[in-house]
């Protein structure tokens, strides 16, 4: 049986310990790279939500425009104006 000095067994718990603050590291390392693919997955998603509502409150706006002016009409010549739609 080997007998080990208490500085072996200092060293031994020292060389775990590294061992497992390396680990702790490597997992650290993991979570931050899944982090920040997740951050670039939603940057993406947001630019894309963002362009949609941009080009959904510009189809609103010409709409609103098309109708008010279709009101303007309306009054002024005091009869119902017909008003067609394009869908684009």
């Amino acid at each position: 049986m080997d007998r080990f000095t208490p500085f072996h067994i200092l060293a031994q718990e020292m060389i775990e310990f590294i061992v497992r603050v390396r680990e702790s590291g490597s997992d650290i390392d993991f979570v931050t790279e899944e982090t920040e693919q997740v951050v670039r997955q939603l940057r993406q998603a947001t630019s894309t939500a963002r362009r949609s509502s941009k080009v959904k409150s510009q189809k609103s706006k010409r709409i609103y425009n098309e109708l008010s002016s279709s009101l303007e009409w309306s009054i002024y010549f005091r009869r119902p104006v017909l008003v067609n739609y394009k869908k684009d």
